[in-house]
């Protein structure tokens, strides 16, 4: 009995021995990196060669103020059309989660405030500061206001159910 559970154990562990060398093992996952630069021109000064390049992504990041040129928290900083985004912190600043691409479009919304929008233009840097200063809605009150007194509200169930055990 011994001698079948041994001889069962053996042909497991080959079997098993077999499928990990019949598929390629990683250690480490490999990936490739790729630039994002495209190179607009070459020249020649002198005796030195230099190439300029134009950056196909950028990190953006700013300040957001209001019409008092103060810092405005919490402005919502999306991207158009996916619901990537961020906020801006107590001092009105922020830095955009992901790069973004030319003719991309950055949405800066806030409660109060006129929707203010952004289109990424191409730059040599890689970082591109952007401030937004918001104005307030104009808003105008349409009609009269009228108070005829204190509102009170009618009494629901709960109420009427309660003073029946007072």
């Amino acid at each position: 009995m011994n001698n079948s559970i041994l001889s069962k154990g053996i042909v497991m562990m080959t079997i098993s021995f077999l499928a990990l060398c019949t598929s390629p093992i990683n250690g480490q996952e490999t990936t490739s990196l790729e630039t994002n630069i495209e190179v607009v021109s070459t020249e020649t000064l002198g005796k030195i060669a230099f190439i300029e390049t134009e950056q196909e992504q950028f990190l953006v990041k700013g300040t957001v103020l209001d019409e008092a040129n103060e810092p405005l928290p919490g402005v919502n900083v999306v991207l158009k059309g996916t619901t990537v985004g961020i906020q801006t912190d107590i001092d009105g600043k922020y830095e955009f989660p992901q790069e973004l691409e030319v003719n991309d479009i950055l949405v800066f919304s806030y409660i109060g405030y006129e929707t203010n929008t952004y289109k990424v233009a191409a730059s040599k840097s890689s970082t591109i500061v952007v401030n937004i200063t918001f104005d307030t809605y104009d808003v105008e009150l349409m009609g009269q206001v009228v108070i005829d007194g204190a509102y009170s509200s009618k009494r629901n169930v709960f109420q009427k159910f309660i003073s029946i055990f007072k």
